[in-house]
């Protein structure tokens, strides 16, 4: 049950919320400084673009978990739950090198 969600999750990840080639980015290294010329000096634009900002950074660590979970079930148990966890973490770097580093 447990890879059955790992799949969809990916699959979530892959084709919705990671954009190829362009790593998600903490809110501490966005421009803050920048906020008001970026959104115009519009007060519902600064709110959407801080939402976003605050969205892929919470992205970015529930992606980092989810990675280091699929890496713990690639490195111990059966062999048929290591093949599909390998399997979710190359689609996973496929799409965005975000934790190559990763296992």
């Amino acid at each position: 049950m447990g890879l059955l969600i790992a799949d969809m999750l990916t699959e979530v990840l892959v084709k919705s919320l990671l954009r190829p080639n362009q790593p998600l980015r903490s809110f501490n290294k966005r421009p803050l400084s920048l906020l008001d010329e970026l959104s115009a000096n519009n007060p519902a634009g600064r709110r959407r673009r801080l939402v976003s900002w605050y969205f892929e950074d919470q992205l970015k660590y529930e992606y980092r978990s989810f990675v280091d979970a699929i890496c713990l079930i690639a490195t111990s148990g059966n062999e048929v739950d290591k093949i599909k966890a390998t399997i979710s973490l190359a689609r996973l770097l496929a799409a965005n090198p975000e934790h190559e580093e990763v296992c």
